[in-house]
């Protein structure tokens, strides 16, 4: 009896030990629970972990929120997480594609990392599913993460964007390069069109100032499909229709307005942009020499346009480059005067002059005035690329020094006699020498 009472009383101090032992162990894992619980609440994806049979062990409130589930993370333990896919699959841009992937990827037990799921919202997910094995490699469960990265990516679309933006300036940029002036103004037509476009908004323009008429003419204009135009009821409109705006170019800035309808109802400018059924606006200003020469407009009709301050700095380039091409029109146009009145100052002198340039080694003639026909009887086209002509007119004594020196061959600086005299044959004389 006394041995026996000893076993019993050895066994009995076993199972305390081994009882003290398991509490001890499940207050560990009380801990750990706790722990990762806290982990989930902190955690800002959306979480849930499931056991083998795919029921929920834990979740959190990003993923009841990312799913519109009206309860709270800890009623959710112990139910089926395929009821719960199939209750939020309405909310995914491709509804049957949701489930069909999920079982999916548990027939094949493999992780799968940064899988991008869709909203119909326009909330974009990186989905990670991570397969959960126990050191016998018995499978256990499930762990299912979802990171909403929808910033992220607009940041990287609002980046491709201006990207794309920029290069399509550049683009149009370099089609205006050597352009004939009398295919610039369909260039700025097709310009304006593309960049219309490209950024969304419904109408772009171009308005050109006379300061000595005080008015201002909408010269250019785009408008999308189903936008009426009002190119024709803006010509050579006067300063005062646009009260203040015009000051305010005139200082380089610009104007935006992203609401028509949050304008003072009193502000005159309302009621025009109203009536032209603009809702959004942005007005930049040309310029040359630092002079306010126009502006481009840019409107949203068929809703409000927010334009941020990238978008805007890149359709001041634009802008900009607007203003250039018009100051080479300005310039070019100049020079053509310029040229014009030099030829009939030229056309009216007694003697006869001409121009020429040296093309790979070999004169050729650009320019000779009027008075060549008074004096020789020719027309300035018979000389003009004909330069076996005009030899042929030179008399063979004077034709050596004439070659040299049209070859460029005499320089200034050996100091050729001057001035050197050549006898031709005129278009009534005979040139048989």
């Amino acid at each position: 009896m006394e041995s026996g009472t000893g076993n019993h009383s050895e066994l009995l101090t076993n199972l305390r030990s081994e009882i003290s032992q398991l509490r001890k162990m499940n207050r560990i894992l009380a801990d750990d629970l706790t722990r990762f619980q806290t982990l989930l609440e902190k955690t800002q994806a959306a979480l849930v972990v499931e056991d083998q049979d795919r029921n929920i062990i834990l979740t959190n409130q990003e993923f009841c929120d990312l799913f519109a589930i009206p309860s709270k993370p800890e009623s959710l333990i112990g139910s089926k997480c395929s009821k719960a896919a199939d209750l939020s699959k309405h909310l995914l841009a491709d509804p049957e594609a949701f489930p069909r992937r999920i079982n999916s990827i548990l027939r094949t037990r493999k992780p799968v990392y940064a899988e991008e799921i869709v909203f119909a919202n326009g909330t974009i997910c990186e989905r990670d599913y991570i397969p959960v094995f126990d050191d016998n490699n018995q499978f256990i469960g499930h762990v299912w993460q979802y990171r909403n990265i929808t910033l992220h990516k607009d940041k990287d679309a609002e980046l491709q964007k201006h990207n794309h933006l920029l290069q399509l300036i550049a683009w149009l940029a370099s089609s205006f390069i050597n352009l004939p002036l009398n295919s610039i103004d369909a260039n700025i037509d097709e310009a304006i069109k593309q960049i219309g476009l490209f950024v969304k908004v419904d109408r772009v323009y171009i308005f050109k100032h006379n300061y000595e008429q005080r008015i201002t003419t909408n010269t250019h204009e785009w408008c999308a499909e189903g936008i009426n135009a009002e190119i024709d009821n803006l010509q050579a409109t006067p300063f005062e229709y646009f009260p203040g705006i015009l000051e305010t170019f005139q200082r380089g800035d610009i104007v935006y307005i992203p609401s028509v309808a949050k304008m003072q109802k009193e502000d005159p400018m309302r009621q025009i942009f109203e009536s032209q059924g603009i809702r959004s606006l942005l007005l930049l200003p040309l310029a040359q020499q630092d002079i306010n020469t126009g502006f481009i407009g840019f409107d949203s009709v068929k809703s409000e346009r927010v334009f941020n301050g990238k978008e805007i700095n890149l359709l001041k380039i634009f802008a900009k480059l607007l203003s250039n091409i018009e100051e080479r029109r300005r310039a070019a146009n100049l020079l053509k005067t310029r040229e014009e009145q030099l030829k009939t100052i030229l056309d009216k002198s007694p003697a006869v002059i001409y121009t020429y340039r040296i093309v790979d080694g070999k004169p050729d003639l650009i320019y000779i005035n009027e008075n060549l026909e008074n004096v020789l009887g020719y027309k300035p086209d018979d000389f003009i690329g004909h330069m076996k002509f005009w030899r042929q007119c030179v008399h063979p004594d004077d034709l050596p020094g004439l070659s040299k020196k049209l070859r460029g061959e005499d320089h200034f600086d050996e100091y050729p006699e001057f001035p050197s005299f050549y006898t031709y044959a005129g278009a009534s004389t005979p040139s048989n020498w």
